[in-house]
Parts: structure tokens; sequence; C-alpha cells
């Protein structure tokens, strides 16, 4: 059994191929495109940023908003909402899914932001049984990306913002500094193919009719982010850290906002602590042949089966204010 030294991944993983070094190609591939031009020229990375904001402001000329971002609570969304208005003066809409997973502290953080920054909010609410019937359709399936389904409805959603408000700039939060070093093969690209989702739920759903949730046409699909909605990953073109956005965060919203990034850095250890853990486990398992896959698979099945079977409803936290109709 290969392990990386870097990420501790190992063979399990059929396409992981490690170097001479111990390291694997997914950590020399995400750190070789990280060093690239790409990211590393950084006037190139101002010159684009200014055409993206200048395109944007221009498209929204006449408009109450010129572009839409999506507002989750957590860092990299806060710190989206805190360029576009305050660094680059835009007039941005906010877009929050509620999926029923939200915690209390995202729903607080996301009403202090919004007062904060003075952001418009609108709020789109999956049906709680319908959702996680899906997620536990996916859970028998044995789907890596249990996030698909989330990200499904989160693109259904701005899609059809976009298309009410005239708004034809999305401002991501994604950013290749924290969001790379995924294997390919662990995520399924196409997260827009509603056909995917729909074929799962036929195999391993519970016989339920899906009424709500909102599947994208095969042509809203095939031109998503590339025709009426148009996406900027804006995180890729400044000089992104998340220690240093929780900075200034906690300076510009205010000391109060402050007490809740103390929890997420709080959050924070208590995950390496978790992840330290389950590294010891892997290591005592490993002679019985369990693999960081498998035991993966076991620690996020448990997570989940916990919530969508044991405790199946985690709780309303519904946002008050800000709510447009």
């Amino acid at each position: 059994m290969k392990v990386c030294k870097r990420c501790l991944m190992d063979s399990s993983d059929k396409d992981l191929v490690i170097d001479d070094f111990g390291n694997c190609n997914h950590c020399n591939a995400s750190i070789a495109r990280w060093n690239s031009a790409e990211f590393q020229d950084q006037t190139n990375r101002k010159v684009q940023l200014n055409k993206w904001i200048t395109q944007i402001k221009s498209a929204g000329q006449g408009k109450e908003y010129d572009c839409i971002i999506g507002l989750s609570g957590g860092v990299d969304s806060t710190y989206v909402a805190y360029l576009v208005k305050e660094i680059y003066g835009l007039r941005p809409l906010a877009v929050h899914l509620d999926n029923g997973w939200n915690s209390e502290l995202a729903v607080r953080n996301i009403d202090k932001i919004l007062d904060r920054l003075n952001i418009d909010l609108v709020t789109e609410v999956l049906d709680w049984e319908e959702f996680s019937s899906l997620q536990r359709a996916f859970l028998r399936a044995s789907v890596i990306d249990m996030e698909l389904l989330t990200d499904h409805a989160i693109g259904a959603s701005l899609l059809k913002i976009s298309k009410r408000f005239n708004v034809p700039y999305f401002i991501s939060g994604f950013n290749f500094q924290s969001e790379n070093i995924m294997p390919p093969t662990w995520i399924y690209p196409f997260k827009m193919d509603s056909l995917n989702i729909q074929d799962i739920y036929k195999k391993h759903g519970e016989g339920k009719r899906i009424k709500s949730f909102k599947f994208l046409s095969f042509k809203e699909f095939l031109f998503f982010g590339k025709n009426k909605m148009t996406l900027f990953p804006i995180l890729n073109f400044v000089d992104y850290h998340k220690e240093t956005a929780i900075e200034v965060i906690s300076r510009e919203i205010g000391r109060q906002f402050f007490s809740c990034w103390v929890l997420v850095l709080l959050l924070k250890i208590r995950r390496e602590r978790i992840q330290i853990k389950f590294f010891c486990i892997l290591n005592l398992l490993h002679p019985l042949g369990i693999t960081a896959v498998e035991l993966g698979y076991f620690f996020c099945n448990a997570y989940l089966l916990h919530f969508l079977v044991i405790h199946p409803n985690p709780g309303k936290k519904s946002l008050k204010k800000h709510i447009l109709m």
C-alpha cells in the first residue's frame, strides 16, 4: 500500500501515482497549476479582474442589481460579499439556498452580513422530506460527491433568479486555492445533469414522486454558465487566503461578528483533531486491509445516516430579514 506523504491518500485510489519524493500526482498537479502564470502573474490577474468589474458594471446600468452572489454564511461567500460591495462598488443581490442543513450560526452570520453591507437577499427553501429522500438514494448508491444535489439546486435557483431579475453575472466564491486537490474521479463534473440525479433516484430511491425539486432542462444544462448567466470566480483573481479573509471580515463587519469567527477557528482546530484521529485509526486498520477510501466512506455515511435516518430533521432556521418576495 503506497501513501502520499503530503495528503496521506493511499493507492486505494486507482489513479494515484507516487513520485520518487513520496508525493502523489494529485498534489503535484495542484501545486504546479497554482505556481503557473495563471495564478502567479499578479499584473495579468489585476488586468483581468478590472475587465470583469467593468463589464459587470456596464451590463448593470439602469438595473437595481448588476450581479448575483451566493451567501452561505461561510468565509468564502462572506468575503465575496465584502469585496463586491465595499471594494469594487457593485450592487449585488444575494441568494441563499436553505436545504434543511442550515446551522443557527450560519443564519446569524448571514443576517449580520446583510445588515452591515446593506444587501438584499432571496432565499430558496427546499422541501426537507423530498431533499432528504434524494440524499438517502445517493447514500444507497454509494455516490461519493454527496454535494452534487445541493450544487444542482443552487445552480437551478441561480438561473431562475438571474432570469427573474435580468442579471446576467453570478460572482462565485469558488477558488482554486482551497478547492482543487480532490481526485477527478471522485467528482461527477456535470453537476447540472438532471438525468443523472433522476436515474440514481429511480434505481435507489423510495418510489416517491419528486414534485418540487427543480431539475434543469437539457438546454439549461448544456448552456449553464455560458449564455444568459455568466460565472465569475472572483477569488481566483485576488490574493485570497482564508486566514486573512477571516481577519478582514472580523474587522470590517464589526466586533459583534468577530465572536462567530472565533467559533469558526475553534471548529477548524476541532476538524484538524478529527483528521488526526482519522489517520491514527487508518494506521491501525491498514494491516487489516482497510483503505483510506473505505474508512472515509464509513465516517461520511455514518454522519449522514445519523441525521437522515436516526435524527431525520435537523430543524428549521429561517432568515427573517431582507427577503424579497
